[in-house]
């Protein structure tokens, strides 16, 4: 059994990352595949019934990303026009936010030591965003009480090799150990 070394570690006043070359390929290869969606969100308004497939599959990957404002509690006839208007306001906004920290992942992998507290929290932002996304795509919820969540899996015990999605889980785990090597090095 190899042993692992945190792939984030905190130091007296900085962090650094370590992770391998393969590490590293994997996670801006996801991350640029999220930037590319991120990207063509922000070209594409959602509100063209005519938009194709890939743009509804799209919107419906990068969902968590973005999750209502108001919530469906809300006592409001007009929620459903709050909710898009919130959303026409501030989506391209969240969309630039979200690239601005897939750009601070690119800074930290370049030079992944004496990083300072905000740029490893854009670390930890984008981390988080692409295992959301995949999260999405593999149908995993962290709500095991939602009943309409039957069909979906909470976690991902052992990815078996014959799965057309084993690549994809592998990824989600490894995703999941970067962001709680993050977090435990940011809360000392």
């Amino acid at each position: 059994m190899a042993i692992l070394r945190p792939p984030v570690r905190r130091h007296r006043n900085d962090f650094s990352i370590h992770l391998t070359a393969d590490q590293s390929e994997l996670l801006l290869r996801l991350l640029d595949e999220m930037a590319a969606m991120l990207s063509a969100e922000m070209n594409d308004s959602g509100d063209n019934p005519d938009s194709d497939k890939p743009d509804r599959d799209n919107r419906e990957r990068l969902a968590r990303l973005f999750p209502p404002a108001y919530s469906s509690a809300t006592p409001d006839e007009q929620l459903n026009e709050r909710e898009a208007e919130y959303q026409r306001l501030m989506r391209d906004e969240l969309v630039q936010s979200r690239l601005a920290s897939i750009a601070t992942v690119r800074e930290c992998l370049e030079n992944p030591r004496h990083l300072s507290e905000p740029q490893l929290i854009g670390f930890l932002q984008a981390v988080n965003a692409l295992r959301l996304v995949l999260g999405t795509i593999l149908k995993i919820t962290d709500d095991v009480e939602d009943p309409d969540a039957s069909d979906e899996i909470t976690w991902i015990d052992d990815p078996r090799s014959d799965d057309p999605n084993f690549g994809l889980q592998v990824a989600y785990q490894f995703l999941s150990w970067v962001l709680d090597w993050t977090v435990q090095a940011l809360n000392p």
